[in-house]
């Protein structure tokens, strides 16, 4: 079984089906970019897996073990942690302490933690600026504070919402490498969901496209890129 592995997931509001029977997979140290048009349901996919939405049917499991319905804190001290569209750190604290209380989640012993945010602030390149107010740091470095809030619960998993939205060229490309090494280094599985579809194209190993909450394509970027279904959703049959 994979690292991660949802099985006909299905998630209804109202009458309208938000997800409908969605397979998807994600492996060790494995990269799986979510992408689809607005409503198609990326972001509730990435919901449902870390517990803020129980599914209305279907089975969640991870490292072999199911997590179905689960509450959120127990699925992140099981290891699946999610970030946010908006970054939500505590402003008025400085850059060490919102990472230090991400790390008391694991350990009890403040100084601990502490060591242990300062450990992460140096792999995402936040160090030299520990002691500045969260609230004044730019949008780049704010998602890089987001990630390293999530890293300070030991994740194996990596739900990513957006975490290109707002971001320069350069400030995007420094983030994908940054996943790129935490996948590398540390053996973190990431799960994207993301619009800018160029830059996920070049980061993910699979890709797999929701339409109205359905999944109806998962293959290779190149194949995606090329899938005329897919284009037709992007670009109107039209163009196609």
């Amino acid at each position: 079984m994979a690292l991660l592995e949802t099985q006909t997931v299905t998630k209804k509001f109202g009458g309208l089906n938000a997800l409908q029977n969605v397979d998807l997979k994600l492996e060790k140290q494995e990269i799986v970019g979510l992408i689809g048009p607005n409503g198609s349901g990326k972001t509730t996919l990435i919901n449902v897996i870390a517990g803020f939405y129980k599914p209305d049917s279907g089975r969640i499991f991870f490292e072999d073990r199911e997590i179905t319905g689960l509450y959120p804190h127990d699925i992140a001290h099981r290891g699946i942690v999610r970030t946010f569209q908006l970054t939500r750190p505590f402003g008025n604290l400085t850059v060490l302490e919102n990472v230090t209380i991400g790390a008391l989640l694991k350990t009890r012993i403040v100084e601990e933690a502490e060591g242990k945010a300062l450990e992460i602030l140096r792999s995402v390149d936040l160090y030299e600026m520990r002691n500045s107010r969260s609230k004044d740091l730019t949008t780049g470095n704010r998602k890089r504070l987001e990630l390293a809030r999530a890293l300070a619960v030991e994740p194996r998993v990596l739900l990513l919402d957006e975490v290109l939205a707002g971001l320069t060229t350069s400030e995007a490309q420094s983030i994908l490498s940054l996943i790129d090494k935490l996948r590398r280094e540390q053996g973190v599985s990431f799960l994207i969901v993301e619009h800018i579809v160029r830059a996920i194209m070049t980061i993910s190993d699979r890709i797999a496209v929701l339409d109205a909450g359905e999944k109806i394509v998962e293959d290779t970027p190149e194949s995606v890129a090329a899938n005329e279904t897919v284009r037709a959703i992007y670009l109107g049959k039209e163009h196609v």
